[in-house]
């Protein structure tokens, strides 16, 4: 199962510090078996080296960020890494809308939108769970 996370908001904060338990609950997704890859919101080299370092330093494989190119959506990065589950945050939404409630539908991905005070933390440790997560239950 892969995982994207938007690393705003829900791992790192805005002085680039993790965010509660954040990286305790991706390190148990992974040796729960999800393969767990990262979107940001940044695509400046400086601001992507620095978000690497920080997530290597927290001992997370930063190998997999991904930043939109050019003119290219998040949408289509959701769709390009085939995730099965996408983790944003409102504070990730652009133009009202978040990335999951633009996805085609026939993608089946799951899209979990978080309130900004809610944290991944609170999320479910088993991937089934993850899986069948409702934001209603916030």
């Amino acid at each position: 199962m892969k995982i994207l996370i938007f690393i705003e908001g829900n791992i790192l904060d805005q002085k680039f510090e993790p965010i509660k338990s954040s990286i305790k609950k991706i390190q148990t997704w992974i040796e729960n078996g999800a393969e767990v890859e990262y979107i940001t919101m940044n695509s400046g080299f400086v601001e992507l080296k620095k978000m690497t370092d920080k997530l290597k330093e927290l001992g997370l494989s930063a190998e997999k960020i991904h930043a939109k190119q050019n003119n290219e959506k998040y949408t289509e990065i959701v769709e390009n890494e085939a995730a099965n589950i996408l983790i944003e945050n409102q504070d990730n939404c652009e133009n009202d809308k978040c990335v999951g409630e633009r996805l085609d539908e026939e993608l089946k991905v799951k899209s979990i939108i978080l309130d900004k005070d809610f944290g991944i933390d609170h999320l479910p440790d088993s991937l089934d769970e993850l899986k069948a997560f409702n934001e209603e239950n916030i």
